[in-house]
């Protein structure tokens, strides 16, 4: 392990090897207590050493480097947890949910109304004498509702 001040031109660093005890931290808290340990100042150059010193962490043959950076802290502000709607707002939602609605049930009425036209011509392909009573009032009855409710 070593470190080198970012202020001072480069000076060779010198390497300190970890003890035994040190060995057994795990690198989490060896990460705590490089960042969030007190103010320790430098002996060589008075500065922080965790605020103004690259830390260089070598273990098995792999090297780990660690800088301190300032970072602005920004806040989060949650909605409230009451939604407040004018009226005229909530007029608007529903008019257009309304709208979105009468739209999809016209869509089914003339998917029907075409469907039961292709019902018609089928049947009278089979059988020219006359169409079914049935069909005939199914399909007027449909078309008043449309033009009522639309």
């Amino acid at each position: 392990m070593w470190d080198q001040c970012q202020d001072v031109e480069f000076k060779q660093a010198k390497f300190i090897p970890l003890t035994d005890d040190l060995l057994r931290y795990s690198f989490g808290k060896y990460l705590e207590l490089t960042f969030y340990s007190g103010c320790v100042k430098c002996r060589d150059c008075n500065k922080s050493l965790y605020h103004k010193h690259v830390r260089y962490f070598c273990f098995d043959n792999k090297v780990a480097i660690f800088h301190y950076e300032p970072l602005d802290v920004l806040t989060v502000e949650l909605p409230p947890l009451e939604l407040k709607l004018d009226k005229k707002d909530l007029k608007e939602i529903r008019n257009k949910e309304l709208s979105s609605l009468q739209l999809s049930v016209v869509k089914i009425y003339n998917e029907i109304l075409l469907r039961l036209h292709i019902l018609d011509d089928y049947i009278s392909n089979i059988d020219p004498t006359g169409k079914p009573a049935i069909l005939l009032k199914f399909s007027e009855d449909l078309a008043v509702d449309i033009k009522t409710h639309i």
